[in-house]
């Protein structure tokens, strides 16, 4: 059989991906942190002896990150990512998850040609999306059999049926009767965590390298989105009120406000494949 390690199965992501690998043929061996059951195997990505020990067990042919940690990203990129990079044999497949937060723009629907950029240091953003770009230019550099795939915020039911934290804090708030307000320009791709897990598994499949943008060909504003959530679980979109970021506060935010948004769909391999936001 196919033999995979899945760094991060028991996360929202990897939860979906582990159940579509094995539908797929796989041998999946996932990770976890904590207490992990008898489904998955407890792992710290930066104990690099338990690291070895592990892929010296499994002996894998193939590889996925599917792990973050917030503003703790630098050491896990560091530490974690580093080490397994120095561990593995140069035939093994590796798909390096990353984010479309590596453009701290606002427009969203970015393409692979795009520019990436560091955030202004002290956002609350800054430590993760940075690491995320250290770590797509450390798999660039020392593992030439790899795929880094960007993605936008991703929704949808993980593999125990409940929905991301997005959705979740808006449906809660829409409940209790609060106010809700987003913002109308600042733009994202937003990705269903079944189509990128799907996807995910199909590039584990093949032999292209490279960096790739996974997701539909369009975008929302975070406004639109949780509009056409709280539309989808019954609720008046209208409860969703608009503010718009100023050039002050996206300052303030790190974020690089482009009053022009422009509007070129990104050119996004396996796009025809993704879901609207509306499906």
């Amino acid at each position: 059989m196919k033999k995979a390690l899945l760094l991060g199965a028991s996360g929202y992501l990897g939860s979906v991906l582990y159940e579509i690998l094995n539908r797929r043929g796989w041998e999946v061996t996932g990770t976890c942190r904590g207490r992990c059951g008898q489904r998955h195997v407890p792992l710290d990505v930066t104990d690099r002896e338990r690291l070895a020990a592990l892929i010296g067990r499994e002996r894998p042919g193939a590889i996925v990150w599917s792990l973050m940690s917030g503003t703790d990203e630098a050491r896990l990129i560091r530490a974690g990512l580093g080490g397994l990079l120095a561990l593995i044999e140069p035939a093994t497949r590796f798909v390096f998850v990353s984010t479309d937060g590596v453009f701290p723009g606002n427009r969203g629907n970015y393409s692979e040609a795009d520019a990436t950029t560091y955030w202004q240091a002290g956002h609350e953003l800054a430590a993760y999306c940075s690491a995320k770009l250290d770590g797509e230019r450390m798999t660039r550099e020392r593992h030439d059999n790899h795929v880094i795939v960007r993605t936008g915020p991703i929704y949808g039911p993980d593999a125990g049926g409940q929905w991301d934290r997005r959705v979740r804090t808006l449906l809660a708030s829409l409940e209790r009767g609060e106010r809700v307000v987003r913002s109308g320009n600042v733009f994202r791709t937003f990705v269903h965590v079944e189509d990128l897990a799907s996807a995910l598994a199909e590039l584990l499949d093949s032999e292209w390298r490279g960096t790739l943008h996974l997701g539909p060909g369009g975008r929302e504003s975070y406004w639109s989105f949780c509009r056409k959530m709280a539309r989808r679980f019954g609720f008046d979109p209208a409860a969703i009120e608009e503010n718009v970021v100023t050039p002050e506060e996206a300052a303030a935010n790190g974020i690089l406000l482009d009053t022009t948004l422009d509007t070129r769909k990104a050119q996004a391999l396996l796009a025809t494949r993704f879901r609207s936001v509306d499906e």
